[in-house]
């Protein structure tokens, strides 16, 4: 069995850090009486919410035992993989040292770049989870001790609910997918531009402005997907539309500047041939456009998720991870 935390066990100076959170909260509805009258929701999953739900639910679709953000440390087993929470990362790493867990897996949603905070990626600290290639290698140039501690691990989709629409499609839409990374794209209506003179709609959606139905249904309306983004460290909006049997092109950038630095990176490190292309310039989207439109190039972009990216797979990689810390 192993524990999933998000959130530190509410046990010692924790256990204060939670009462303060509680009593603050009331004190809020003192001021504002209004406020109380409505109930806020606490959301299913904490921390990174796609992450968070991918690995509790992968967990339960192929069976195996878990405790999630469990209520007291008895319920806390020898295996702990922290997905996010830097207190719940100093708790286990405590655990740790006195003996009271056997191994630690710690991310991929602590924080930007582990200088940040040296002083949680010492030895107790077993794997490191990194949605990507490049985001390990980031995270290794950043940390030289983290080397040899990286592991990827990309959270996976839920392919019961995204999954293709039954009926045909003949729409002629295409949907751009823009998500923007310091500023945003100013050359997108050339793009705009070459779809609609090849006899095509375009549909928007913008990262951060849509509900998981809302981007279900533009993707059951358009035929493939255009996406915009800046950088990404998995980018589970494209492995959705893949999930969907949508092919994806996506502009592709390499470098980008952070925190300060400037670093090497991808704005799809998932993508492949049987899900979609990269474009870098305006002339090779018209190409691969064309390609697509005139049924020039075959994708099989569900089967790959199915395969690759499933709750389930991704799922069954984590336990891989932990169980090879005990061989």
């Amino acid at each position: 069995m192993i524990t999933v935390l998000t959130d530190p066990v509410p046990v010692g100076r924790y256990y204060f850090t939670e009462f303060l959170k509680k009593l603050g909260r009331g004190v809020k509805q003192l001021i504002n009486p209004r406020q109380s009258s409505f109930k806020r929701l606490k959301p299913k999953f904490r921390g990174h919410y796609a992450v968070t739900r991918s690995l509790i639910e992968g967990l339960e679709k192929i069976q195996y035992p878990y405790v999630y953000n469990p209520k007291r440390l008895k319920d806390v087993h020898e295996i702990v993989v922290v997905l996010s929470g830097r207190d719940a990362l100093r708790q286990a790493i405590a655990w740790k040292r006195e003996g009271r867990i056997d191994h630690l897996l710690a991310g991929p949603n602590l924080m930007i770049l582990p200088s940040q905070y040296t002083n949680l990626w010492g030895s107790e600290v077993d794997l490191c989870l990194m949605p990507s290639q490049w985001i390990s290698k980031v995270y290794q140039a950043d940390l030289p001790s983290l080397h040899g501690r990286c592991a990827i691990w990309p959270a996976g989709v839920d392919t019961k609910y995204w999954k293709p629409f039954q009926g045909k499609v003949h729409t002629k839409i295409i949907l751009f997918y823009v998500k923007e990374y310091d500023g945003p794209f100013n050359n997108i209506n050339s793009y705009i531009k070459v779809v609609e003179m090849m006899g095509y709609k375009v549909e928007y959606i913008h990262a951060g402005q849509y509900s998981p139905e809302q981007y279900r249904e533009a993707l059951k309306r358009c035929e493939f997907m255009v996406g915009f983004s800046h950088v990404d460290s998995q980018s589970l909006a494209w492995a959705e539309a893949w999930a969907m049997d949508k092919p994806t092109l996506l502009w592709k950038n390499t470098s980008i500047i952070l925190q300060g630095k400037s670093v090497d990176c991808s704005t799809a490190p998932w993508l492949t041939d049987s899900t979609g292309y990269f474009f870098s310039n305006i002339n090779e989207f018209t190409v691969l456009f064309h390609q697509i439109s005139t049924n020039q190039l075959i994708f099989t972009p569900r089967q790959w998720v199915i395969e690759n990216m499933s709750d389930e797979v991704c799922a069954k990689l984590l336990l891989k991870l932990a169980f090879n810390l005990s061989s």
